[in-house]
């Protein structure tokens, strides 16, 4: 997050795009501390991936950054991509 602090521009959305199952391993910060750093002007969009992903946790953060959680697999990954390019 503070690099996105220090490299803004204006005229740039800034955003994170993440490829996530969404579940706990071994992290640094709390999913508290989490959504409270991404309430602002960063939009994070997040790609679930995988049968066991953790889709509600996903769509509370992405919420929280104004962002989109949406489904991916190997079939529509490009897709996924792809679209998101057009938002990014």
């Amino acid at each position: 997050m503070n690099e996105l602090d220090q490299s803004s521009q204006t005229g740039h959305i800034r955003a994170i795009v993440v490829l996530t199952d969404g579940q706990e391993n071994n992290s640094r910060i709390s999913i508290e501390s989490l959504e409270a750093a991404l309430v602002g002007d960063v939009i994070v969009y997040a790609i679930a991936y995988g049968a066991d992903a953790e889709v509600q946790l996903l769509e509370h953060l992405t919420d929280a950054a104004n962002g989109l959680t949406v489904y991916g697999s190997t079939g529509n990954i490009e897709q996924i991509y792809n679209t998101l390019s057009m938002y990014v």
